[in-house]
């Protein structure tokens, strides 16, 4: 349920809502997990919900501010002081923002192609195939090194890398620190953007591998050990790993040794940061008789031990639907795009080839409900409060 509209509002009470830990909070921290903007006070949260519904479409947009067709292939998207933003995997023009909550969107060349967000406090990290980025909004940081303002936002952007390695991973922050892999672990520190190598690690055989962390500091990757998709646990100083390979399933190959790297390039993987993990390969395997097979791979163990569930495009699903809600075509959702957590629940974009695709919702993380067919290939979504942005190639939908 809302926040009250006035009066008292606890730590707790913000924590309970949205699913915090009750360990080492702060209004800063608090404020900026549900992308609010500095200077914070405890009045940003009266009337807030953590309740997000993917039952009531808002707008369709096709069109950006100036009326022009939209052309994006989105790679990420997210809510940053109060913006909308999302990169591109094709284009460094063909990222956009919102700075209404998603009615509108303004073209720009703001991030690198297929950059990926973490944020730290007021800060905006991004990894991208051209730099590695920081961007952060009414003051210049402290690295003045390639630094570029952006009027129209009042945000600034510094790049500390000219260009990264297409096996490099999304960021990640953990203890005030931001870190990505890409051929090692670097370590940035964010009060002044400096860099180091602090640990050699498996990194992945594929294009734009996954990476998250839990709140324990365990993070989690995937690649190819040899031949063998496997996942890749580390610990929080990232130097000792554990690797565990991929399930098999009957009939998804690709979980073998006779896998192609490129079947898991762009997977996804995320965690309620409680011991559960999700991860999403984004293909699916086209069987000699013609049927068409997707997985879905969870750990409930904090990543010691990984389970696997095939589903089906043109069978029976077998997958757990909740019954009421709006299904694909067939009853199934084809590929896993991207899968985020957010106020206590897993949300999955998903695409079944033109003109179908959507949203998924999970409480568990061990099965998937309330599928909502909004016939877009879902490839990256970002929330505020109760609105949700999903985004595809050719248009983005507004949830609120």
């Amino acid at each position: 349920m809302a926040l009250q509209d006035s009066g008292e509002i606890k730590f707790s009470d913000i924590a309970n809502e949205y699913g915090a830990t009750l360990s080492n909070l702060s209004l800063t921290t608090l404020s900026a997990e549900i992308g609010l903007t500095p200077d914070h006070a405890i009045s940003e949260f009266y009337g807030k919900s953590a309740q997000l519904t993917i039952a009531d479409l808002e707008n369709t947009i096709i069109t950006d501010e100036d009326s022009n067709p939209l052309s994006i292939n989105p790679h990420d998207a997210v809510y940053f002081g109060g913006y909308h933003f999302i990169s591109s995997s094709t284009s460094v023009s063909g990222s956009y923002y919102s700075n209404d909550d998603g009615i509108t969107w303004t073209s720009n060349s703001l991030f690198g192609r297929n950059a990926k967000f973490v944020i730290s406090g007021n800060i905006l990290v991004a990894t991208s195939k051209d730099n590695v980025a920081f961007y952060k909004f009414g003051s210049e940081p402290n690295s003045t090194s390639d630094t570029t303002y952006f009027s129209d936002l009042d945000l600034y952007r510094t790049r500390v890398v000219t260009s990264t390695s297409s096996q490099r991973t999304p960021p990640i922050v953990y203890n005030g620190f931001a870190y990505y892999m890409d051929g090692s672990v670097i370590k940035w520190d964010l009060s002044d953007y400096s860099g180091v190598n602090i640990a050699t690690a498996f990194i992945s055989q594929i294009i734009n591998p996954p990476l998250a962390i839990g709140v324990d500091g365990r993070a989690i990757t995937f690649g190819i050990n040899g031949t063998q998709p496997s996942f890749v646990v580390t610990d929080n100083f990232f130097v000792n790993y554990t690797i565990i390979p991929l399930p098999s399933v009957s009939d998804y190959p690709y979980t073998t040794s006779s896998a192609s790297t490129s079947w898991f390039n762009d997977s996804d993987i995320a965690t309620n940061g409680n011991g559960t993990w999700v991860f999403t390969p984004r293909e699916f395997y086209t069987s000699p008789s013609g049927e068409q097979y997707s997985l879905y791979v969870y750990s409930t163990d904090n990543g010691d031990s990984w389970t696997a569930t095939q589903d089906y495009y043109d069978t029976a699903g077998a997958m757990d639907y909740t019954p009421g809600t709006t299904n694909t075509i067939d009853g199934n959702f084809g590929n896993l795009e991207v899968v985020k957590f957010k106020n206590n629940k897993f949300y999955y974009g998903y695409g079944y080839g033109d003109g179908y695709g959507g949203i998924i919702e999970s409480s568990n993380g061990t099965t998937l409900t309330s599928i909502k067919n909004i016939g877009l290939d879902t490839k990256a979504i970002s929330f505020n409060g109760s609105t949700i942005i999903a985004a595809g190639t050719d248009k983005i939908l507004r949830f609120t």
